[in-house]
C-alpha cells in the first residue's frame, strides 16, 4: 500500500469520498489514510457502504456453499441481506452524485476523485461506471489496496488503470 499511497500523494487535486461505518469505517478510514495521509477529509457516504450479506455475513465463500451447494456470490441471493439491485442503485446514485458535485470534465477541466469502499461494491461500482449489469462485476478480479483509475472520455468512463500497485 505504500507504493499505493506514494501515487495518490503525488496528484494534489484529489477529492476523497470514503465510507464510514462499523467495523468497515476503521478498513476503510486505515485504508485512506495510508493513501492520502491524515490530511484528507472524507466526505462519508453510505453510498459506498460494503455489500449487506445478511444471514451470510462473516461466513467464507465455503462455509456458505455447505450452507447453499452451488452459491455465488454474482448469480445467488444473500438471504436476510442486499440484492444486486439494491447494490447497483447505491452506486448509480454515488456516480451521479459525482456527477452533480463535480459536473463533467468539460465543465471542470481534469479532477482526480479518490473513493475508498469494499470488494464486492468496487468492483459492482466499476461494472456500474462502465454502464455494465451489476452482475458483470464478477470479470474484475481486485487487489486488496490497489488503485483502479477510470476516466471519462467521450462522456463515458473506461479503464485506465486496474489493480495499481506500482
Amino acid at each position: 500500500m505504500r507504493r499505493g499511497s506514494e501515487l495518490c500523494r503525488r496528484d494534489t487535486r484529489i477529492r476523497v469520498v470514503g465510507r464510514e461505518n462499523d467495523s468497515p469505517r476503521k478498513r476503510a478510514l486505515q485504508t485512506l489514510n495510508l493513501a492520502l495521509g491524515s490530511q484528507a477529509k472524507p466526505v462519508v457516504t453510505d453510498l459506498l457502504a460494503e455489500f449487506d450479506y445478511g444471514d451470510y455475513e462473516g461466513l467464507t465463500a465455503e462455509d456458505i456453499r455447505r450452507l447453499a451447494p452451488g452459491w455465488n456470490f454474482w448469480t445467488h441471493a444473500c438471504p436476510g441481506g442486499e440484492t444486486m439491485a439494491a447494490a447497483a442503485a447505491r452506486a448509480d446514485r454515488f456516480i451521479a452524485m459525482l456527477r452533480e458535485r463535480h459536473g463533467r470534465p468539460t465543465d471542470r477541466g481534469d479532477l482526480t476523485v479518490c473513493a475508498v469502499s469494499h470488494g464486492h461494491m468496487i468492483r459492482i461500482l466499476a461494472a456500474r461506471l462502465l454502464e455494465l449489469e451489476p452482475q458483470q462485476g464478477r470479470i474484475f478480479d481486485i487487489k486488496t489496496a490497489s488503485i483502479a483509475e477510470f476516466i471519462e472520455k467521450s462522456g463515458e468512463f473506461v479503464v485506465s488503470r486496474w489493480n495499481w500497485t506500482a
